[in-house]
């Protein structure tokens, strides 16, 4: 699992997509989905700044880009492309998934807990603070 703690003003995201890259000089888009909300956040991921590129791939993000992504889980896919985009679903199969984990100390914790009773639709929500 890949922690992205929004304190740090960067980060290292070591992840080894080469080894199924299958373009020459590719552009990699990170796209994460929500375990508990849904909402999906895409990153444009910097040069790949590894120093043994058969073994790992390492990129370093500036955690800015994390502002408006709340702290949670989330299912992460990378995509290879021969052309900067936003769109997933022009890439074909992703080159690494996962899971991810951003955190902060400042975050409030929130708790979703599912219907007791099949067939109901309310939810218990709770708060830390």
């Amino acid at each position: 699992m890949i922690t992205i703690d929004k304190d740090l003003a960067s980060q290292i995201l070591v992840v080894t997509v080469t080894e199924l890259t299958t373009i020459e000089n590719p552009y990699y888009l990170l796209v994460i989905n929500s375990a508990f909300t849904n909402n999906t956040y895409k990153f444009q991921l910097p040069a790949n700044s590894s120093d043994n590129i058969v073994r790992y791939d390492e990129f370093i993000l500036d955690t800015a880009v994390f502002n408006n992504v709340g702290e949670g889980l989330y299912n992460y896919s990378i995509y290879q492309s021969s052309i900067l985009t936003y769109d997933e679903h022009a890439l074909g199969a992703a080159v690494e998934k996962g899971f991810l984990k951003v955190t902060s100390s400042t975050a409030t914790e929130t708790y979703i807990s599912a219907p007791a009773v099949e067939g109901e639709c309310q939810y218990v929500v709770y708060n830390s603070n």
